[in-house]
């Protein structure tokens, strides 16, 4: 996999199919909604909802009755709870992925599910995420399907890059040192010539230290140049290990994809496109993206190691409970750069949460710095409409650090989404819970017992104001108060509009309260 990427400019989608619903009977017969790209869909009472169905005329729809995730030609939908159910071909269903010809009902509504080809013109621009130029005749006779998940780079933008590269090599000083015995590496660690590329944050390790700490368990003793050590997490596309660069002992966190996130083309170019943003963008505040690549047992890719771990675990594990203020505020304003700097790089995240939240050294060690990571969902401004609402296996609390638009608007999610996710890390740190009523990972440990709340939480998501924080943190300043309630407001006028705008507002309380991190 080439490290490639692509932005169509042309609001004109490119996809071979797209996704039909029509409604058959009831109320709203005759209605028509078509899909080209990623989208979601709200059926029910709601005024937020895509098929809104007048109680008056079906009295058996619930209010947010179900949802639908889009990603053509794929298609998922979701009962949230509603009184009377969902049924697909006459089966009630809690969840199920839809097939071309399914029938939906819900009360008097039938809808007929349907996947057809589409005839939309192909995109007549392709711009170089750098310079910004229409290159498109330098993919001609390409598939331009293929384009869709590319962050692209032209051949003049990726030559210069290359040269970029050699002379730092060609510049290349300074020693490197195994980060446990202190013993000089520099012959090691200049093997592939990135040393001077990536001083500022690679770790390596020593043959006799690396020898030292034992392979991790299992069937994945090395994938590629990497051999494989402890586990140190996992999520919705793969597990995560620590693992070193045995040609040059430089440490990583090597990233192992579950073989179901690549089962089809369009799992394999999502998992491409995370790369491509992750390579692309470089700040103090952003892990660094080192490598990729394939074995004959499936896809890895290798970052960064960090040894703090995640502010999720500084809430669940760690404190039990949130965090102090100034901890928990400036570890957001770090953050709150990261974002600023991966945002004018030109990109969205739209998965931030605190177990994406990471550490670079245990807390209370010098110089802590803190990164965002897992580019998962993160796409260029001009895919925005591309982005899934969350990654399959993820914990479904995921959904509540996303504001109402990106879950029914996805298409027009931008920085300001981001920001919003932030500010409920922000608040999630300082209370350990959600700005809304839902068990979040705190109560279950503190609960000793699994908790099946009584809603949805995409429905908690749409509908529910947020809890203000004083509820929770009674003590709390009001200033720093009324800049979190500010920003998790589900209304997008009242919030921040940017990373900075939120940041100096944190930074001011800090300032007057000689907080530090």
């Amino acid at each position: 996999m080439e490290n490639q990427t692509a932005v169509p400019s042309t609001s004109k989608p490119n996809t071979r199919v797209k996704v039909v619903l029509k409604v058959t009977e009831g109320p709203e017969i005759g209605k028509i909604f078509e899909f080209t790209t990623t989208n979601n869909f709200l059926a029910g009472r709601s005024l937020h909802a895509h098929l809104r169905l007048d109680p008056k005329a079906d009295p058996y729809i619930s209010r947010n009755h179900f949802f639908l995730e889009i990603w053509p030609p794929r298609c998922r939908i979701t009962d949230l709870g509603s009184t009377n159910g969902t049924f697909v071909n006459d089966e009630r269903v809690t969840q199920k992925e839809l097939s071309s010809g399914d029938i939906i009902k819900i009360g008097k509504t039938t809808i007929f599910f349907d996947i057809v080809q589409n005839t939309e013109p192909e995109p007549s621009q392709l711009i170089c995420a750098i310079c910004r130029r229409n290159v498109i005749d330098e993919v001609a006779g390409q598939n331009t399907e293929d384009l869709k998940y590319v962050v692209y780079i032209c051949n003049r933008c990726k030559a210069k890059e290359d040269l970029e590269r050699t002379l730092a090599m060609s510049r290349a000083t300074g020693q490197y040192n195994c980060s446990v015995c202190q013993t000089d590496v520099s012959d090691l660690a200049i093997m592939d010539g990135r040393a001077e590329e990536l001083k500022e944050v690679a770790k390596y390790l020593c043959p006799t230290c690396s020898g030292a700490m034992p392979a991790a368990p299992g069937d994945k003793p090395s994938a590629g140049p990497y051999r494989f050590m402890s586990k140190i997490g996992s999520g919705g596309m793969g597990q995560v290990y620590k693992a070193v660069h045995q040609a040059t002992g430089r440490l990583v966190a090597l990233k192992w994809i579950y073989p179901h996130v690549y089962k089809d083309t369009a799992g394999i170019k999502l998992f491409e496109l995370e790369l491509a943003v992750q390579g692309r963008c470089v700040s103090p505040h952003l892990v660094r993206f080192y490598d990729q690549g394939a074995s004959p047992a499936g896809y890895y890719f290798a970052s960064e190691f960090l040894s703090g771990g995640s502010t999720e675990s500084l809430v669940v594990d760690r404190y039990q409970g949130g965090l102090d203020p100034a901890l928990a505020t400036g570890i957001i304003c770090q953050a709150l750069e990261g974002l600023r700097d991966l945002h004018r790089q030109g990109f969205l995240h739209l998965n931030l949460k605190p177990s994406n939240i990471l550490l670079d050294r245990p807390l209370g060690e010098k110089g802590l710095t803190v990164k965002i990571s897992d580019y998962g969902l993160a796409v260029p401004y001009g895919l925005a409409g591309n982005s899934t609402i969350y990654k399959e296996g993820e914990y479904p609390g995921t959904l509540l650090f996303r504001p109402p638009e990106q879950i029914l608007r996805p298409q027009d999610v931008n920085e300001v989404t981001d920001v919003y996710s932030m500010a409920v890390c922000l608040y999630y740190l300082l209370t350990g819970k959600y700005p809304v009523a839902y068990p979040s990972p705190l109560d279950l440990v503190q609960s000793g017992e699994e908790v099946t709340p009584l809603r949805q939480p995409l429905e908690i998501v749409i509908d529910d104001p947020p809890i203000p924080i004083l509820q929770h943190c009674p003590e709390m300043l009001d200033t720093l108060a009324a800049v979190v309630d500010k920003a998790v407001s589900k209304e997008i006028k009242k919030r921040y509009k940017s990373a900075d705008e939120l940041r100096d507002d944190l930074e001011t309380i800090m300032g007057m309260e000689s907080w530090r991190l």
